[in-house]
């Protein structure tokens, strides 16, 4: 089951981004209008080129959508962590987790032709720095892949500021006398782009982009070179080192295909690598048709914050539509769930000299359910986007684990209980074709074991089987026969 817990989340992190390399809080650079109106964002150093270790930026998620046809909003979630050898503090570690959220607007747009195209657009929003469970999050998601897992202090600034920022995108492209259709004509020519932040601490940042780029209306390929400014993040020594490794030069590389986005940058100092996925909605007549995709199975992954908990669904449409507001379009679901979030977890002394004694305990959770799922999907109210319910019900194990400390290695016995699940939220229809669609999930899941249970574990009673609520963050493909 751990094997099968692991998979799961490496293919979490292949639905889901964030961008290391990228200003933070603002949007991400990518050529012109390879982005829809929707999208999700993920950047991770578990798949880079490997020149870099998993510190300072480790992992960012983010979320950028369109609200109107010129106004959106561009969010992310950044983890960042200092290691024993950072430039700044030498012999400390620390960690600090950041939230950005901004509201974008399109400032100016010229497209004269299929082949010319600018776009100057601002925002200006909220930044926050403090302790956001960031450290639950990475060591849950190391323990799923058999990683170390990283005890650091967060370091004392918790704080909130503005931020404003500017992007600016020019693109030029010529036709290439390859493919003789015009939906396989290809294109060619450069890309710049360039993007500024400044923030009400006295925060700056900017990047600037040269590349050349080909693409025809299914695929684009960029190659170009990138520069990076980071100044005056001396609010504490995570934040100076996050700084300096994410300045400088960097090689860059990416291809868009439907609604894949990948990119990789090596940086030629050594100092910056990174590489990112995002899922982007893709405007196709299969997409606008929305619900009247033939698709009478699902395969689905979601994952729950802040613990890292993985579920894989399976979904299967029922013939008869169950009166629930309506006649939604019903599912029948089976799931299998799997995690190893954080039990409990203390650092006993912290000095100079990192003599550091930490108590960390962990529960093994394994779940397996059946019950059904609910989209109210009518092409007159939902477009693009449908609420959607879920109702389970199944067997919930759990045992708890340590993994450092006194206890280290040990594990207690095994409980388990009869479960509920409950899970709300909006489904948006990312990618269509004739038989089949491709889904992008958030909402909110709570699950609710019947019976707890309470175990002895190094020494002393603890409760396990306890009720949770915890946000939902997914994809479904949807598919026909």
């Amino acid at each position: 089951m751990r094997a099968y817990g692991r998979l799961l989340v490496v293919l979490v992190l292949m639905n889901h981004q964030a961008h290391a390399g990228d200003i933070s809080g603002a949007p991400a650079m990518v050529p012109p209008e390879i982005l829809g109106d929707f999208s999700s964002l993920w950047s991770n150093n578990v798949i880079n080129t490997g020149f870099e270790p998993d510190e300072y930026r480790t992992q960012q998620i983010g979320l950028q959508f369109d609200i109107s046809p010129r106004w959106g909003l561009v969010f992310d979630y950044s983890i960042l962590t200092a290691d024993l050898d950072n430039p700044v503090l030498p012999g400390f570690v620390g960690r600090l987790d950041e939230i950005n959220l901004s509201l974008m607007h399109e400032l100016y747009r010229a497209h004269p032709d299929a082949n010319n195209f600018a776009v100057l657009e601002m925002g200006a929003g909220i930044r926050a720095y403090g302790d956001y469970d960031g450290n639950r999050i990475q060591n849950a998601f190391h323990r799923l892949i058999n990683n170390g897992v990283n005890h650091y202090p967060y370091v004392e600034t918790e704080t909130s500021m503005a931020i404003f920022w500017l992007k600016g995108d020019y693109q030029k492209l010529y036709p290439l006398p390859l493919g003789r259709e015009q939906e396989n004509a290809w294109q060619a020519g450069y890309w710049f782009s360039t993007t500024g932040l400044v923030s009400g601490e006295g925060q700056r940042d900017a990047a600037l982009s040269a590349n050349a780029v080909m693409r025809n209306q299914i695929m684009t390929f960029w190659l170009g070179l990138r520069e990076d400014w980071r100044e005056d993040y001396e609010l504490d020594f995570v934040q100076q080192a996050t700084a300096l490794s994410e300045s400088g030069t960097s090689f860059t590389f990416g291809f868009g295909l439907g609604p894949l986005v990948f990119e990789t940058a090596l940086g030629l100092d050594d100092k910056l690598s990174y590489s990112r996925l995002i899922w982007t909605a893709v405007e196709n007549e299969y997409t606008s048709a929305g619900y009247s995709v033939q698709a009478d199975n699902a395969m689905a992954l979601n994952y729950l914050l802040p613990d890292i908990e993985a579920e894989l669904q399976y979904r299967r449409t029922l013939s008869h539509r169950m009166e629930l507001f309506g006649q939604p379009h019903t599912w029948f679901v089976f799931e299998l769930h799997y995690g190893e979030p954080a039990y409990e977890e203390f650092v006993d002394v912290n000095d100079p000299l990192q003599q550091t004694t930490v108590t960390s305990m962990y529960s093994e959770i394994h779940q397996i359910a059946v019950g059904v799922d609910f989209e109210w999907r009518k092409q007159q109210y939902f477009r693009r986007a449908w609420p959607y319910l879920t109702l389970l019900a199944g067997q919930r194990t759990e045992k708890l684990k340590a993994d450092s400390g006194a206890t280290s290695g040990q594990e207690s016995e095994k409980v388990s209980s009869a479960v509920l699940e409950v899970s709300s939220g909006i489904r948006y229809n990312v990618y269509s074709w004739k038989n089949g669609q491709f889904l992008f999930q958030l909402g909110i899941t709570g699950n609710y074991p019947l019976a707890s249970e309470t175990v002895t574990f190094a020494q002393t009673q603890r409760e396990l089987l306890q009720p949770n609520l915890s946000m939902n963050l997914g994809f479904s493909l949807n598919f026909g026969f």
